[in-house]
């Protein structure tokens, strides 16, 4: 049961990730990006950096979540 919740808080942190690679693919839009090009999303760099750090930083809460648990669960088996 561990592991699945695992597999779902990692599948959860990371899915920001896809969206941040399909704004970069050429795409037929109304205005080119900035960078030059036309794309999925015409905030094209922009938007896939601020993905990606959403991305990291909820893998970093799930990462810091699981260690607190961890912690606390050794020390509510002590009591």
């Amino acid at each position: 049961m561990r592991k699945l919740i695992n597999r779902i808080l990692l599948a959860v942190a990371l899915s920001p990730l896809v969206p941040a690679i399909v704004t970069l693919f050429p795409w037929e839009a109304s205005k080119p990006n900035c960078v030059g090009y036309y794309s999925v999303c015409s905030f094209a760099p922009y938007s896939s950096i601020i993905l990606a750090g959403i991305a990291f930083a909820t893998l970093g809460l799930v990462i810091a979540t699981r260690r607190l648990l961890k912690r606390f669960l050794r020390l509510s088996d002590d009591l």
